[in-house]
């Protein structure tokens, strides 16, 4: 009877400190999910402005080409000839940079999911260890001179 008094008090504010932690660490979960929810917006938009840059650089190009190729045809001048060249590798950027991005989108994609997963078996565990401790207590303020709950 004395133990069960003795530790009635100790499982009580254990039980409690534990809740408080698992209620940090979902906080920190749910802050981290949002943070990867906007960082997955800012990739979105990225890739649509890359997007958008490529294909106004490839209008450009052709509009050139096409001023080249219409009757009288002409050789480019060297200053098209530079800014057809920058042109051309500005275009081999923008596909480098939006394959890049498109695998980190990829990459943000299957954090997100991993996360969901993860808070949803986190919430699952703390929940039953927290029952499973109040059981435990509950059993041993019930049976104060037995070592066993069984």
């Amino acid at each position: 009877m004395l133990v069960a008094l003795l530790l009635a008090p100790l499982f009580a504010s254990l039980i409690a400190a534990k809740e408080g932690q698992k209620e940090d660490l979902y906080e920190s979960l749910k802050v981290e999910i949002k943070q990867l929810n906007d960082e997955l917006d800012n990739t979105i938009s990225l890739f649509s402005r890359l997007a958008t840059e490529a294909e106004q650089n490839q209008t450009e190009m052709n509009q050139l080409l096409l001023l080249q190729a219409c009757p009288p045809r002409r050789d480019p001048t060297p200053d098209e000839k530079i800014t057809t060249h920058e042109r051309q590798k500005r275009a081999r950027n923008l596909a480098g940079e939006m394959r890049l991005v498109k695998h980190k989108e990829q990459v943000r994609r299957s954090e997100e999911r991993s996360d969901d997963r993860s808070l949803h078996s986190n919430i699952i565990t703390n929940n039953l260890l927290l029952v499973a401790s109040l059981l435990a207590a509950s059993l041993i303020a019930a049976n104060p001179g037995q070592d066993q709950c069984c």
